[in-house]
């Protein structure tokens, strides 16, 4: 289970531990932290809890952050439960938890086999506009990167998250830290992300080059 706020975290972590046998939570492999947490973590069933509500503006601006909801919304490899306490109507209309959820709730929004494959080379053709070196499945430091970028003398490594394919996983921190060792910096992106806020994404990764 997962929640961006470290009070809420720890709330469901005392009432857990008054209901639930320690046996029963290592079978379960139960894990309830924030996205930090959660870093390298997938679990097949995932709780995301956004307990926000109109008077929550701080929060809700915190949850806005890319590089956070992005964790949140992709450690989830079958299911994925949302629990939301307010009305996303209230929050700005570019806020990320807004597009996630009322795309959620569009007729047929579940994602079409090839969608990932136009995703991924609309990805890399946004950055080329952007006068950003771009190539797939690059070999580095006994990894083999989902896409290098280089603009100038910067480089970044991207590591897709929920593009099906040979990018389909997610590099364990371990690996991070190897690329970080050799001078590079890893940037995770979700094809969710990418799909809901592209602008969004693109200037995260610019940001970065």
């Amino acid at each position: 289970m997962l929640s961006p706020f470290r009070d809420q975290v720890e709330r469901i972590r005392l009432r857990i531990g008054e209901t639930l046998p320690l046996e029963q939570l290592r079978e379960f492999r139960l894990l309830v932290d924030t996205p930090y947490g959660f870093q390298g973590e997938e679990r097949d069933l995932m709780i995301l809890s956004f307990a926000i509500d109109g008077e929550a503006s701080q929060a809700a601006a915190y949850l806005n952050r890319a590089d956070l909801f992005n964790v949140a919304i992709t450690r989830a490899r079958e299911r994925q439960v949302l629990l939301f306490s307010g009305d996303e109507r209230q929050l700005p209309a570019t806020h990320l938890l807004r597009r996630y959820l009322e795309y959620l709730e569009k007729p047929g929004a579940a994602w079409q086999p090839g969608a990932t494959d136009v995703a991924r080379q609309s990805l890399c053709q946004a950055l080329q506009e952007q006068g950003v070196s771009v190539w797939n499945h690059y070999p580095l430091a006994g990894q083999v990167l989902d896409l290098f970028c280089r603009r100038g003398d910067k480089c970044l490594a991207i590591d897709l998250i929920g593009f099906p394919g040979e990018g389909e996983g997610f590099l364990e921190l371990e690996r991070y830290l190897v690329l970080a060792r050799a001078g590079l910096e890893t940037l995770p992106l979700s094809y969710g992300l990418w799909h809901e806020a592209p602008e969004q994404a693109l200037q995260a990764v610019l940001q970065r080059l």
